[in-house]
């Protein structure tokens, strides 16, 4: 997380135009500049909401938003980038106005309103945005943009919050666009560390740093699969939610946990049972093939018509097959796996551990894609170490941890076999295929 004032760095050529679009479309210059970065995750997918540990880190790709006051009642929102249409809305924006509507400025009202909620007296802003996280790749553009609006709203209200607090607060208004993600994203973009990853735990939220391998490197490649979170709610990221949350309930039934439990490390801490044990007791109390609505209500003792309950399914899926072993398993399994990350002393048994979620992201969790397994087996033909799908999945990015003396043979040769197979020009390819490095 940064902010400062815009005459601090005049040599910086992307601020430098940032508050230049600002000033010509608003008539002056702004007051502040904010920035927050994308992330990559490193181990740890589709945990979060479910109540457990990931270890991501931030990225120098990042949303910058140069932010003013707004003389009229109507917050107005600009884009350096003419593909992204410029908005505007009232200060007395609610969230039915934010999920009613679904646009880029969507995310920027999540962050408005996130800030706005907590003053009495709420103001117009003028914004320029600009982004260099790709969009749908699975490195949470949209949640940078989430909190880089909270950032630019706080200091036009002369607020201050902590860090966490502002995490908290982002992961809370970014569900106002519909969908119901954990807290990673935001944690890692106002809380991550120059140099190193993070180890970030929940309930409260803590930031343990975790060294890296020295002499390696992580790439970034993404697949050109663009997945949306938002426009894939139903079938695929919303509905993981919900079958882990059914699979918790179901779970803690079996297992005569008696407290009313959400997520799946709520089932856990409850039984006091530790992951292995849990990932047995997934085998031998869940059904191998899916649950239908009528079983999930008969399992859980109630009417079918009780499962509309917004704890339970709600009211918009209308999905009626629920995969509810496989689910959680994954859940146990790679929370396992982050525990063994942060333990590990080797590349090599990183890497391992790696491609090792990679497998049950694919197989138990199916958040995978074709291209995305065709780009991580490329990546270990290249010489990785290891290699998995990062973020949502369904497309999006793949990380891949590469020995330093092997980075120049590795890049060569995924560019030839993933990129120029599929006649992917240059330019695109540099924008698309990276070496990182931990921001923020």
């Amino acid at each position: 997380m940064q902010i400062s004032a815009v005459e601090k760095d005049p040599f910086d050529q992307r601020l430098h135009k940032l508050c230049s679009a600002f000033e010509k479309k608003y008539g002056s210059p702004p007051t502040h500049v904010v920035r927050a970065p994308g992330r990559v995750n490193l181990i740890g997918e589709h945990v979060d909401y479910s109540g457990y540990s990931v270890v991501p880190m931030a990225i120098t790709n990042d949303v910058q938003i140069a932010v003013g006051p707004s003389l009229s009642s109507q917050c107005h929102i600009s884009n350096l980038e003419s593909s992204y249409p410029e908005e505007e809305f009232s200060v007395e924006l609610s969230p039915q106005d934010i999920s009613s509507s679904h646009t880029w400025v969507s995310y920027v009202q999540c962050g408005y309103l996130g800030i706005v909620e907590r003053v009495e007296k709420r103001r117009a802003v003028n914004m320029m945005v600009h982004g260099t996280v790709p969009k749908g790749s699975g490195l949470s553009s949209s949640s940078a943009l989430v909190c880089a609006s909270a950032l630019a709203s706080m200091v036009s209200h002369g607020l201050h919050f902590s860090k966490t607090e502002m995490a908290e607060i982002c992961q809370k208004s970014e569900r106002y666009v519909g969908t119901m993600g954990g807290g990673m994203d935001q944690a890692i973009s106002f809380l991550g560390q120059s140099g190193s990853a993070s180890w970030i735990s929940f309930d409260p939220v803590c930031v343990t740093p975790v060294s890296l391998p020295e002499r390696t490197v992580f790439f970034i490649a993404n697949s050109l699969v663009e997945s949306s979170k938002y426009e894939t709610a139903d079938t695929c990221f919303n509905k993981r939610v919900i079958e882990c949350r059914l699979a918790a309930k179901i779970l803690a039934k079996k297992l005569h946990v008696t407290q009313n439990v959400q997520r799946l490390g709520d089932v856990q801490k409850c039984s006091g049972l530790n992951l292995e044990t849990m990932k047995q007791k997934v085998l031998e109390v869940l059904k191998e093939s899916y649950y239908t609505r009528e079983d999930i209500a008969h399992e859980l003792g109630i009417q079918v018509s009780e499962l509309q309950s917004v704890d339970l399914i709600g009211p918009k899926l209308t999905s009626t097959e629920f995969y509810l072993r496989l689910r959680a398993y994954h859940v146990f399994h790679e929370s396992w796996l982050v525990q063994e990350f942060i333990k590990v002393k080797t590349p090599e048994e990183m890497g391992k551990l790696m491609s090792a979620s990679h497998d049950t992201c694919q197989k138990n969790f199916d958040c995978s894609c074709p291209e995305l397994d065709e780009l991580v087996s490329v990546c270990m033909e290249a010489g990785a170490l290891g290699s998995r799908l990062t973020g949502a999945g369904w497309g999006g990015c793949t990380v891949s941890l590469v020995p330093e003396s092997k980075k120049d043979e590795f890049y060569e040769h995924v560019k030839e076999n993933y990129y120029k197979k599929r006649g992917v020009v240059d330019t695109v390819i540099s924008t698309s295929f990276f070496a990182t490095v931990p921001g923020p």
